[in-house]
C-alpha cells in the first residue's frame, strides 16, 4: 500500500522543471493525477493523468523527452517484470504508422506491450489502447488515449476489477526513438489506487525524527550458496531512549556492499517480542537463535531511490507497551558461484516516525511451513501451509483488509497461492503468482479477511535433483512462505502450520495427561502432541504462553473447492461482439545503430514438460553478431533446446512462416553440456543437416536451482549453406524445440513449437490488432 517517495526537492521545483504538469498540453479536466517524474538532473520527465468509469480508463501521458515515454501498471512490484506497458512514441519519420501527426512533421502513437523481465517490452496481440489525440506543444509531446478496464488479454493486460487496489505506476522517458533502455535515471515509480485521486507523497509531520540502524560488517560465507546475516537494534536508542509509542511514516533501505558484489538477495527488518539478553545494540546475532524470538515483519520494502512513504492517515507503529522497540536486520545472501572475499558493510535503514499518532496502522501475517519436504525426482510437488479458523479468529471482530501478500520461495519453486474458505466454500484466491518468478513476489490485493475463514497457502515445486528439498536457507533447500500486509488490529503476527504437532513433553500442564487416552479424557486432547496445529500466538499473550499452537479441528473438513475453469470461461465469455471487430496495426522495422547493443526476449507457451521458457537475445550492431540465451525449468539432467529461424519478411513485406514448419529452418541446438550443433531443417519428420561451415558458437552452459540456461553467438550474415541472415529491417519467425529423454540431437524432439508473431532482433515491433471503433466496425 505504501507510495512510492518523490524527493522534497523534486515537488518543490516540479512547476519549474516541468511545466506540462501545471499547465497540461491537453484538456485533463476532471482527471486524476497528475503522477510525474523527474530525472535526476531535473530537467526531462513524464506526466500521466488518469479518468476511469465502469466501463473504460483514459490516460493522458506527456513527456518533454524527444523520443519515447511510457506508462506502466504493475500490482506485482514496482519494477518491469509482469508490468502492462503503453508506450507512446514520436517518430520523426513517420514510419511507426498508427498515430496522428502532431503538425510537425512527425508521428505521434501508443502501443500496447508487456514487459515479462527486464528487457525490451513486447506488442500484445491484441492491441487494447485507442488513440484519441496526440501531438506535440512547445516542446512537450502527449498521447491521450482509452482502453476497456477489463480486455481478453488477461496475461498481458492490467485487469481494472478493483480500483481500490493500490498498484505500482513506472514512468519512463527516453530521447531515442528506439524501443532501447530508458537509463537508470529516466524512470521514476510510484503507487496509486486508479479510483481515486492521487496525490503526492505527504511531506513528514513537524516532529518527525529519523532512526537510523546501521547493520555490521558482515563477511558473506562461501561454504554455501544461501545464508543469512543478522544485527540486533535498540529503536528507542534512536529517540533518546524515550519508549513513547510512534508511527514509522516513511523508510528507507540503503543496501550494503555485498549488493554491488551480486550476493544480496534481500533485507528485512523483524521485529522482537522482548529484549535479548546478552546481545547489545547494534551488535552482530545468531540467526538460528534469534529469529525464533524475533519473527515478526516489521519492514521488508523500501528499496526504492526514495525510500517508501505511508499514506497521509497510516503508520507502522513501534515502541510504546505493545509494539516492537529491539527489532533484527535480516540480510539474506545468496553466493552460488561461491565468490571469496565479499564482506557486506553500510546495510542500514533510516527510518523517519512521528509521535503524532495517525488513524490506521498497519500490520503484517506472515504464513509458512516449516516442515515441507519435496522428494527427488519429483514435478509439480505442491506443499500446504494452514491457517486454522482457530487462529482467523484472533484477527478481530471485523477481521483485516489485506493490501498485498508478498510470496517467497526458492528457485525450484513453480507457483504460489493464498487460498480462503469461508462458510464451507473456497473463494477466489486471495493471491496468486503463476508461474513463480522471484521478480514478481508482491501481488497487490484489496480482500476482507474475516475471523473464523481458513487460509491455504500452497507452494508448487519440480524437484529435479537426486535428493529431497527441506526447508532451508541454502542453494538446494527451499521455503513457503506468504507475509500479508493488512490493515486491522490482529492479534497475532504469524501462522505457521505444524502439521506433525509438536512436542507437549516440556509443558508441566501436560503432565497429568502422559499416557492418558484422550477419548475417555477429552480435556486431555490439547496436550496431544501428535495432533496437527497451527502456531498463532497472540501479540498481547505472555512468552510462554500455552495456547500458541492451537490444534487445527478442521483441517480434513471437505469444503466446496473454488472452480477456476468455470470462473475463467465466464471471464472470457464477458469478450463478446465489441471486441471481434478489429483493425490491422502495421509493424515497426528494427534499428542497429552505429554502437548500439539491442536487446529482446520472449515467453514461449508451455513445451510438454518445460516450464517457464524463455529466449533474449543481444544484437551487436558493431560486432555484427547476436548472442542468445535459452532457459527452461527442465525436468532433466540430460536432453537439448533447439532455435529454429525462418525469414519474416520487413514490416511493409510479410512473409509467412512454412507450412513445413522445420524445412530450410535455420536450427542451433545445445546440450545441457554446451554441445552446438548448427544446422538446417531437411524435412518435416528428418533429422536436420550439418551446414558445411558453422556460423554458430557455444557459449555458457549451466543447470542452477532446477533450470537449464545455454547461450550461443551467431553472425548476422547467415545466408550461406542455407542459413537465415539478419537485418535490422527484417523479422524472423522462430521455433523453439527441446527433447526432454536424452541429448541425443539426431533424435526427434519431445516438443516443438512455433511462436505465434514475428520476431525483430533489433528492437521492432511486429503487427498486430486493436479493437475497432464503431465507425471502423460499421
Amino acid at each position: 500500500l505504501a507510495a512510492a517517495a518523490t524527493a522534497a526537492a523534486t515537488a518543490a521545483t516540479a512547476a519549474s522543471t516541468l511545466p506540462f504538469v501545471d499547465t497540461p498540453p491537453t484538456a485533463v479536466d476532471g482527471f486524476n493525477g497528475p503522477l510525474y517524474g523527474v530525472d535526476d538532473d531535473g530537467t526531462r520527465g513524464a506526466a500521466v493523468w488518469w479518468s476511469i468509469d465502469d466501463d473504460a480508463i483514459e490516460f493522458v501521458l506527456a513527456t518533454n523527452a524527444k523520443g519515447w515515454f511510457s506508462l506502466a501498471l504493475n500490482s506485482h512490484q514496482p519494477g518491469m517484470p509482469g508490468a502492462d506497458v503503453h508506450v507512446c512514441y514520436r517518430d520523426e519519420g513517420g514510419a511507426l504508422g498508427g498515430g496522428s501527426s502532431d503538425g510537425n512533421g512527425a508521428v505521434v502513437g501508443v502501443r500496447d506491450m508487456y514487459a515479462a523481465r527486464f528487457d525490451t517490452p513486447s506488442a500484445d496481440v491484441n492491441q487494447d489502447l485507442l488513440l484519441l489525440d496526440s501531438g506535440t506543444t512547445d516542446g512537450t509531446t502527449f498521447c491521450h488515449y482509452k482502453r476497456q478496464r477489463r480486455t481478453c488479454e488477461l496475461d498481458a493486460d492490467y485487469q481494472i476489477d478493483d480500483v481500490a487496489v493500490t498498484i505500482s505506476v513506472l514512468l519512463a522517458w527516453s530521447d531515442g526513438d528506439a524501443f532501447t533502455y530508458h537509463g537508470g535515471g529516466s524512470r521514476r515509480t510510484q503507487h496509486a489506487a486508479l479510483g481515486a485521486p492521487s496525490s503526492p507523497p505527504p511531506p513528514p509531520p513537524p516532529d518527525a525524527v529519523t532512526i537510523t540502524i546501521t547493520a555490521p560488517i558482515a563477511v558473506v560465507p562461501t561454504n554455501e550458496a544461501g545464508s543469512y546475516g543478522c544485527s540486533y537494534h535498540d529503536l528507542a536508542a534512536g529517540v533518546g531512549g524515550d519508549t513513547t509509542k510512534r508511527h514509522v511514516v516513511h523508510y528507507k533501505l540503503h543496501r550494503g556492499s555485498s549488493s554491488s558484489a551480486g550476493v544480496l538477495h534481500h533485507v528485512n527488518l523483524n521485529a522482537c517480542k522482548q529484549a535479548i539478553p546478552g546481545i547489545s545494540n547494534g551488535a552482530a546475532a545468531p540467526c538460528e537463535t534469534i529469529m525464533a524470538a524475533c519473527n515478526e515483519l516489521l519492514l521488508n520494502d523500501g528499496y526504492a531511490k526514495d525510500g517508501t512513504t505511508l499514506p497521509a492517515d497510516t503508520g507502522i507503529p513501534i515502541l510504546g507497551t505493545s509494539s516492537a522497540r529491539y527489532v533484527v536486520i535480516s540480510r539474506h545472501f545468496y553466493n552460488p558461484s561461491k565468490k571469496a572475499g565479499v564482506t557486506d558493510t553500510g546495510t542500514s535503514y533510516d527510518i523517519t516516525v512521528t509521535t503524532t499518532l495517525r488513524s490506521s496502522e498497519l500490520a503484517t501475517i506472515a504464513m509458512a511451513n516449516t516442515a515441507l519436504t519435496v522428494p527427488p525426482r519429483t514435478y509439480d510437488h505442491v506443499v500446504q501451509s494452514h491457517c486454522s479458523p482457530e487462529c482467523t479468529e484472533r484477527l478481530g471482530a471485523d477481521g483485516v483488509l489485506v493490501t498485498s501478500v508478498f510470496f517467497h520461495m526458492h528457485g525450484h519453486g513453480r507457483r504460489a497461492r493464498v487460498r480462503v474458505v469461508r462458510g464451507g466454500t473456497e473463494l477466489p484466491p486471495l493471491a496468486e503468482v503463476d508461474p513463480f518468478d522471484v521478480s514478481q513476489v508482491a501481488v497487490a490485493t484489496n480482500t476482507r479477511i474475516e475471523p473464523g475463514d481458513r487460509l491455504i497457502l500452497e507452494c508448487e515445486y519440480s524437484n529435479d535433483l537426486d535428493i529431497a528439498l527441506k526447508w532451508g536457507d541454502g542453494l538446494n533447500d527451499e521455503m513457503c512462505v506468504a507475509q500479508m500486509t493488512v490493515f486491522g488490529s490482529p492479534n497475532m503476527a504469524s501462522c505457521a502450520d505444524l502439521p506433525d504437532g509438536i512436542d507437549t513433553s516440556g509443558i508441566a500442564a501436560c503432565n497429568p495427561c502422559i499416557g492418558v487416552d484422550t477419548t475417555a479424557f477429552p480435556a486431555c486432547r490439547a496436550c496431544d502432541g501428535s495432533l496437527p496445529r497451527v502456531a498463532c500466538a497472540r501479540k498481547d499473550a505472555e512468552v510462554g504462553a500455552t495456547d500458541g499452537a492451537p490444534i487445527d479441528e478442521t483441517r480434513d473438513v471437505a469444503f466446496t473447492e473454488y472452480d477456476r475453469d468455470a470462473a475463467l470461461a465466464a471471464r472470457l465469455s464477458e469478450c463478446g461482439s465489441d471486441n471481434e471487430a478489429t483493425v490491422p496495426v502495421p509493424a515497426v522495422a528494427g534499428a542497429c545503430a552505429a554502437g548500439a547493443v539491442v536487446v529482446g526476449s520472449v515467453d514461449v507457451p508451455q513445451l510438454g514438460s518445460y516450464h517457464k521458457i524463455a529466449v533474449s537475445w543481444k544484437s551487436d550492431c558493431d560486432a555484427q553478431s547476436v548472442t542468445f540465451t535459452i532457459s527452461a525449468a527442465a525436468h532433466a539432467r540430460d536432453g537439448w533446446l533447439g532455435v529454429g529461424l525462418h525469414d519474416g519478411g520487413t514490416a511493409a513485406q510479410r512473409i509467412d512462416a512454412p507450412l513445413t514448419r522445420m524445412k530450410a529452418a535455420d536450427i542451433v541446438q545445445l546440450t545441457y553440456s554446451g554441445t552446438l550443433k548448427d544446422r538446417v531443417g531437411v524435412e518435416a519428420y528428418s533429422t536436420p543437416r550439418d551446414k558445411s561451415a558453422a556460423h554458430a558458437t557455444a557459449g555458457t552452459a549451466e543447470f542452477v536451482d532446477g533450470r537449464v540456461r545455454m547461450s550461443f553467438t551467431r553472425s548476422f550474415d547467415g545466408a550461406a549453406d542455407g542459413g537465415v541472415p539478419l537485418a535490422a529491417d527484417r523479422f524472423v519467425h522462430m521455433i523453439v524445440a527441446a527433447r526432454l529423454e536424452n541429448d541425443d540431437v539426431d533424435a526427434k524432439h519431445s516438443a516443438a513449437v512455433l511462436l505465434p508473431t514475428r520476431l525483430s532482433l533489433f528492437g521492432g515491433v511486429a503487427e498486430s490488432t486493436r479493437a475497432a471503433t464503431a465507425e471502423e466496425a460499421a
